[in-house]
Formats: structure tokens, sequence, C-alpha cells
């Protein structure tokens, strides 16, 4: 019986040290994680910025005619899928630059 118990004793102690081990190395890979995830958000605003920029633009050459208006409005839609894909999101379904935009 002090052998059983000294056994229980030994694999709660393993146990403790296993978990242990994977609480350290789950709390490392979250801050990886997040890391990743703040860098995204600061790609993401600075392409928004962009966007804005490429807007502005857009609304400048409107009165040149619409082929250039719709010129810098697929070259706003190749940037923002850029970004899109670059965040891990699948851009092969051909989806719309609002939609990628939210």
């Amino acid at each position: 019986m002090i052998q059983n118990s000294q056994e229980a004793e030994k694999s709660l102690e393993d146990l403790k040290k296993v978990y242990s081990s994977t609480e350290s190395d789950k709390e490392k890979r979250t801050s990886q994680l997040q890391g990743n995830i703040d860098e995204l958000k600061d790609q993401i605003h600075v392409e928004s910025k962009r966007g804005s920029q490429m807007k502005e633009r857009i609304q400048s050459v409107v009165g040149e005619g619409q082929s250039a208006q719709e010129t810098l409005l697929k070259q706003l839609h190749k940037k923002v899928k850029f970004v899109y894909e670059s965040c891990g999101f699948d851009g092969t379904t051909s989806p719309s630059t609002l939609f990628m935009l939210r």
C-alpha cells in the first residue's frame, strides 16, 4: 500500500512537470502568435493608408475618363489582394476588394 502511494505521488509529480512544460510552451507560442498578429495589423494599417491614397488619386483623375479610374481600381484590388493573401487568407476564390478589407 505504501508502494502504491509512492508510485501515485511520483506519477503526480511527473504529471505536474509535464503540465508545467506544456503550459510554458503554450505561453511562448501564444506570445509568438500575438506578435505575428500585431505585425499583420501594422501591415494592414499601412496598406489601408495606401488604399486611401489610391482613392484620392482615383477621385483626382475621374475627370480624365473612366478607363483611368478602372485602371486605378484594378491596381488597388491587386494591392489589397496581396495584403489579404499575406495575412494567410485564400485569395484564389476572387473575393471583392471590399470583402478583403473587412
